[in-house]
């Protein structure tokens, strides 16, 4: 009897043990960062950025070394996180940071720990590891090395627990994103993520407004059709690998609303370009320096590419010029820049354009169509002056024309269409941290230096080319002698009013 009592009781006692194992592995869930936001043992796409030390809602100068991060929680609450790193880009140079190490506290100071690391063929940290000191921590401190311009340097690491995304299992996530140009609406995505990355995008449209509604339903279509395969596989948590997934030519507003919406569902955004303008007046000379160049209310880059080398000329009066070639009608950018209207004066929209000292130089064209036939002049080149205070954005205005739409008339949008053609405001964006001096600045021309052209010129290179003599600035035809060629060049300028900022072949 007295068996069979404790047999029954240590029956009932290990079923209440089972069970109180099994609900506590039910309920293993563990909590991360300020939020206590609750995560299962298991593999997790991490979204991570690195920010200031000093600063931890500002971006680091070494932010770009971060590709993406997963963290693995295991059943002891324990957590690592694993970042895969690139090249640090700071100021135009590149290299790989090395020796990473983790503070242990919640601050840039203290007792630190040596990152595991894992190495490229090159030996470059693409890799680091490393155990959370606290999960309750929304980031970790760090400290690194870069070597190619001897920076050692704090940062911050800050992990988004709240978008960490579970690598065994696919979710699904909505964004939306609103199309503004040639009638209006509104496009939604659901993306599937599963191991972090992007299965698979699902699109549709709404609230198609105005005369081109079916037009643009059909154009989304050919967005999503020229784009889903695109998405597949890029890094859910990468705001620039998304970003940059290429528009669907014919297509582009289509096309870059379906990727905003797409950032949106997966919270992803682009940081804020940090470009620092000069602290003081350039000196006189020829630069070069990267730019970019779009129009205004349409999108459409006016060089093709996302940057391109300029040309900056300062004068010995402090005059900042700049000049840069233009495309036209490349399988990316199908436009044809037909005019170069002006520079707002002193780069403020509210003043009126100027072609002041403006220089437009154009090239027939071999495209013809209904409305622009082979031979029309366009755009292949401008030069213009960037006035008022340094700025990283200058405003200027050209007519183009681009043949996707050509059936656009009227007021569309708030943009006068004929044809396909329309004049938009273009802004000029200047990377001034890329700028490099290439020359020395000379006004071919200018004989006796006064800052300007004029008939004295003309006479005083008339009595050197009499007296077979030579002036350096004097050569504007640029064959090597200074002759009568060079003259009539210098007369001519003058009675157009026009300065030669280098020789003109």
């Amino acid at each position: 009897m007295k068996y069979n009592k404790l047999t029954a009781f240590l029956l009932t006692f290990a079923i209440l043990i089972s069970v109180f194992a099994c609900n506590t592995m039910a309920n293993n869930n563990f909590e991360f960062g300020s939020n206590k936001v609750n995560l299962q043992p298991s593999t997790y796409s991490l979204p991570v950025k690195m920010m200031k030390a000093t600063n931890i809602t500002s971006p680091s100068m070494a932010s770009s070394c971060i590709k993406n991060a997963t963290i693995d929680i295991g059943n002891d609450s324990k957590a690592t996180v694993t970042i895969d790193l690139q090249a640090v880009s700071i100021m135009g140079i590149s290299d790989w940071a090395e020796n990473w190490q983790i503070y242990k506290g919640n601050s840039a100071n203290g007792e630190t720990f040596i990152a595991d690391t894992h190495t490229n063929e090159e030996n470059e940290v693409d890799q680091i590891s490393f155990e959370v000191p606290d999960n309750s921590y929304d980031g970790v401190y760090v400290n690194l090395f870069v070597p190619a311009i001897s920076l050692n340097t704090n940062a911050y690491l800050a992990f988004d627990y709240d978008n960490a995304v579970d690598t065994n299992t696919s979710k699904f996530y909505t964004g939306t994103a609103h199309i503004s140009q040639f009638g209006e609406y509104d496009i939604n995505a659901t993306v599937e993520v599963k191991d972090g990355k992007i299965k698979g995008i699902t699109v549709t449209g709404d609230n198609f407004k105005g005369t081109y509604a079916t037009i643009n339903q059909n154009i989304l279509q050919t967005a999503f059709n020229g784009l889903k395969d695109a998405f597949t596989g890029k890094d859910a948590t990468n705001a620039e690998e998304v970003h940059n997934i290429d528009a669907v030519t014919g297509a582009t507003y289509s096309s870059n609303g379906i990727i905003d919406a797409v950032m949106n569902a997966l919270n992803l955004a682009i940081e804020d370009e940090v470009i620092n303008l000069p602290t003081e007046q350039l000196k006189a000379g020829i630069y070069s320096v990267d730019i970019a160049y779009y129009s205004d209310n349409v999108a459409h880059s006016l060089i093709e590419n996302e940057k391109a080398k300029a040309t900056i000329t300062v004068d010995n009066n402090g005059n900042i010029s700049l000049s840069t070639d233009i495309i036209n009608g490349t399988i990316k950018e199908p436009l044809y820049i037909l005019d170069f209207n002006g520079y707002y004066k002193n780069n403020d929209l509210n003043n009126s354009l100027t072609m002041e000292n403006a220089i437009v130089e154009k090239t027939p064209t071999t495209y013809t169509d209904e409305n622009i036939t082979a031979g029309t002049n366009v755009v292949t080149k401008v030069t213009f002056s960037l006035e008022g205070e340094y700025s990283v954005i200058y405003n200027t205005n050209a007519k183009m024309y681009v043949p996707a739409m050509k059936s656009l008339n009227g007021n569309v949008s708030g943009v006068e269409f004929e044809n396909g053609k329309f004049n938009s405001d273009c802004f000029v964006k200047v990377y001034w941290d890329s700028i490099e001096k290439i020359g020395d600045f000379v006004k071919y021309g200018d004989i006796n230096n006064d800052g300007s052209i004029t008939a004295d010129d003309a006479s005083l290179l008339l009595q050197n080319v009499l007296n077979s003599t030579n002036v350096d600035n004097g050569d504007v035809d640029c064959d090597g002698i200074i002759s009568s060629s060079d003259v009539a060049n210098i007369l001519q300028k003058a009675l157009d009013s026009t300065f030669i900022m280098k020789c003109e072949m």
